[in-house]
């Protein structure tokens, strides 16, 4: 359907790609024509054999490519064979699922043995020019049997767990059941579901609001992504903002929430309420097109850049300083203040200051958790504060969740706060309706 989002639709085709190579690998696989079928059902009948607990494991060839082209004009069982004796030797049995997937039975403690060093590997042969050496990697799912699973499945989950982490890049060896292979499993879901998300409306935005340290007036509210799947649940930024962007999909997400944040701009200026708002902009994201893509975003919906603050993190600023502060210069240009997020938790962060001149400094939750307590984080946010007031530039303490914090903070002069001890995050209704509440006491004045 019209207007084509042509970057989400080939995402999609991809996906369907994908899957029916799946199924024409698996065609050409048939039962049968490479033995290994026979092999599966001897598979499955050692594991109904054994006791619980019995070890199982599917090594999957990354690198099948280069390895067949190595074993060129050896027979076409060469490569089994190989793996069969090596398995004897350790005393393990070794049974071929397709042409480069095995599966391993024996001690748990010896598969792992086993199979650790060939998880990426150096293989060399010898040819018509000598001996040549090539990398070869294994993606590698380690199991067990148990009462609780039929063979059948527990085959299956290792053979497609193995297929998830040879897709994540492979060349490692992780549980079945462990919380490695399991953050896969929600990545790939992730990206699958997101390329319906957007279209379904299962992303929303929440509203945190900022207010004055000292007197306790609304400043602005920062917009946050959340994500409601019929299918995994709620989902926290933390958990698919760093698959997004790893899958090349971030900037769809950004410019959905740049368009929430323009749109609720103009609904809040239109009801008189204060409407600046602060968006996060990922480190992918912060490049030389961003100050056109807001200013196209914005003009559609007839909103104000100068009430739009962009918060980016130092990682985005780290690769090229200079280069980054032609971008906040930029921004600038078009009234956009810029705040550098989580300060002081990664790299170089005064050079970071003296090299880009952002606007903010807000400062990471880390340091404010222990900010009331005396000790090294009272004076690290003290320095903080007295570094950005002798810059020129306001601090922001976000994750300030006591009255203590509070208290603390807005004595020694930290100029904004943010966090659940002023509100959580709120849906658009909501955060007008403690806006409106806010104003009218104010209005009202002292009982």
């Amino acid at each position: 359907m019209k207007p084509v989002d042509y970057d989400l639709l080939i995402a999609a085709v991809e996906g369907h790609l994908h899957n029916a190579a799946l199924r024409q690998a698996a065609a050409r696989a048939a039962p049968g024509s490479d033995g290994s079928a026979d092999e599966r059902e001897a598979l499955l009948a050692r594991l109904a054999a054994s006791p619980a607990g019995e070890g199982v494991a599917v090594a999957k060839i990354d690198t099948q490519p280069e390895l067949a082209r190595r074993l060129a004009g050896k027979d076409a069982d060469y490569l089994s064979r190989l793996v069969h004796r090596l398995a004897h030797r350790r005393g393990l049995a070794a049974f071929r699922l397709h042409s480069h997937a095995w599966a391993l039975t024996g001690d748990d403690g010896t598969l792992t043995n086993t199979l650790a060093p060939m998880v990426d590997m150096q293989f060399r042969d010898r040819g018509a020019l000598g001996i040549a050496t090539a990398r070869i990697t294994l993606s590698v799912v380690t199991g067990r049997t148990s009462d609780m699973e039929t063979p059948e499945v527990l085959v299956d989950r290792l053979m497609e767990s193995a297929r998830l982490l040879q897709r994540d890049g492979g060349g490692r060896m992780l549980a079945l059941d462990g919380p490695d292979m399991s953050e896969i499993r929600l990545a790939t879901s992730i990206r699958t579901e997101l390329v319906t998300a957007i279209r379904q409306g299962q992303l929303h935005v929440c509203f945190q609001p900022k207010v004055d340290a000292e007197s306790g007036a609304p400043v602005s509210a920062e917009v946050l992504v959340r994500w409601e799947s019929p299918l995994l649940g709620h989902l926290s930024p933390a958990t698919f903002i760093p698959v997004v962007e790893r899958a090349g999909l971030l900037g769809h997400v950004t410019d959905w929430v740049l368009r929430q944040a323009a749109a609720s701009q103009v609904a809040l200026r239109n009801a008189g309420l204060p409407a600046r708002l602060a968006v996060n902009i990922g480190a992918s994201e912060f490049n030389d097109a961003l100050p056109s893509r807001i200013a196209r975003i914005f003009a559609e919906h007839s909103a104000d850049e100068s009430l739009l603050e962009v918060e980016v993190t130092e990682t985005s600023v780290l690769t090229d300083p200079a280069e980054a502060d032609l971008i906040v210069q930029a921004l600038h240009a078009r009234g956009i203040a810029v705040a550098l997020d989580d300060f002081g938790t990664g790299y170089s962060s005064l050079a970071h200051l003296q090299a880009c001149a952002v606007d903010t400094i807000k400062i990471d939750r880390s340091f404010v958790k222990r900010v009331a307590e005396s000790g090294p984080d009272q004076k690290i946010v003290l320095g903080i504060i007295s570094l950005a007031r002798m810059l020129g530039m306001e601090t922001v303490a976000e994750g300030v969740e006591l009255e203590s914090q509070r208290a603390w903070l807005t004595e020694h002069d930290c100029d904004t706060l943010q966090g659940y001890v002023i509100s959580r995050p709120l849906r658009f209704e909501d955060y007008c309706a403690l806006l409106e509440e806010w104003l009218g006491k104010a209005s009202a004045g002292p009982a």
